[in-house]
């Protein structure tokens, strides 16, 4: 706990990726995962071509909330009861609380799961000016455990975001609107892993301006530990 949160306290790049970080299953009962690495955002048209005119606000306002790079991320999990898990996410400036249901279709050395839930966001807009994020997001995912050796999933998300921040004295706001897929797999013994994970969507963010939406990519990669 006390390397998660210095983890945390460190976290003060801009860009703002969104690793899902499922697994293949909820955290067991009374039980806890800890998970340590970092994310990539690569956004792709008009979420890429923003203006680097540092006297133009909506320029300022559009690096804060959509601007690529490479984040630290950090994970801690926690196992309510049997099949149910909070969870909270830290990437970047923003975060992520995650309350998740499990519902396995099969008991066995293989264990194929469903796994829904809800999640809120929050973080900084921290680049060229001041401000907040703030919204909420539902996932969907399936997942695979073998034997506890290795585990995939693939999961769809949707959600939304309030913005809201204040660059050269002027305050800007807008909303960003998302949907996205992701791809993870995990490898190694029952309580340590390794994982890697490919997550992508397609964003769009009204600012009170003309409109801006793109492609962005996630790849991401960190060990899990369960204890």
């Amino acid at each position: 706990m006390r390397a998660f949160l210095a983890c945390c306290a460190i976290l003060t790049a801009c860009a703002t990726p969104a690793p899902l970080w499922a697994g293949a299953s909820t955290t067991p009962a009374k039980r806890n995962d800890l998970a340590f690495g970092g994310a990539i955002r690569v956004p792709f048209g008009e979420l890429r071509d923003v203006g680097n005119d540092r006297s133009d606000t909506r320029d300022r306002f559009a690096r804060s909330a959509q601007g690529g790079g490479v984040v630290p991320a950090a994970l801690y999990r926690r196992g309510l009861r049997r099949g149910l898990d909070l969870g909270v996410l830290v990437a970047g400036p923003s975060g992520r609380l995650d309350l998740r249901r499990e519902f396995a279709t099969r008991e066995g050395s293989t264990r194929p799961t469903w796994m829904v839930g809800g999640s809120l966001l929050g973080g900084a807009l921290t680049e060229d000016g001041r401000g907040v994020r703030i919204g909420a997001e539902l996932p969907l995912v399936y997942g695979a455990d073998f034997g506890g050796i290795y585990d995939m999933w693939a999961g769809v998300r949707g959600g939304a975001e309030y913005l809201r921040g204040t660059f050269a004295g002027e305050t800007r706001s807008g909303l960003r609107l998302h949907v996205g897929a992701a791809l993870g797999m995990a490898v190694g013994f029952r309580r340590a892993h390794a994982f890697v994970e490919i997550a992508g969507g397609y964003e769009h963010t009204l600012e009170g301006g003309p409109d801006r939406n793109g492609f962005v990519l996630v790849p991401s990669f960190g060990i899990r530990l369960r204890l």
